[in-house]
């Protein structure tokens, strides 16, 4: 990658990330139904196994259908990532002008902005002696 300008690398993995997410999502999704199926099948019984602690026969008691719990789990969380790596992945919309909101060339443009009103809060620890008040 010798020569290669660093942002356009950076953007090649970003939209080569985003088109794997894409073409991984729908067998994602028919997955996660079938942990949710699973899911409402289950009996509500405790299925014992002879570990529950190690993620290795976590995994293999969840592809047996031992684990529903771990699925419910499982299925609840993967929609969230699958939506914040898509935000993440996904550039942001341009603004009125065509620019990015980025102040690449918008520096001569006028003064900086203001920066946001501070409060200054002090700080005691319990037991520590105070100023009277």
């Amino acid at each position: 990658m010798s020569g290669t300008d660093p942002d356009q690398a950076a953007e090649e993995l970003r939209l080569l990330a985003l088109g794997l997410l894409d073409r991984a999502e729908p067998g994602l999704r028919a997955l996660l139904a079938g942990l949710r199926e699973r899911v409402e099948q289950a009996d509500g019984t405790e299925h014992s196994a002879a570990c529950t602690w190690c993620p290795l026969c976590a995994t293999v008691g969840l592809l047996r259908g031992e684990r529903p719990e771990l699925a419910a789990a499982i299925a609840a969380h993967a929609d969230g990532l699958v939506a914040a790596l898509r935000t993440i992945l996904t550039p942001p919309p341009s603004g009125p002008d065509g620019s990015a909101g980025s102040a690449g060339s918008a520096g001569s443009a006028g003064p900086p902005p203001e920066p946001p009103p501070v409060q200054h809060i002090e700080v005691r620890r319990a037991g520590e002696a105070g100023s009277g008040c």
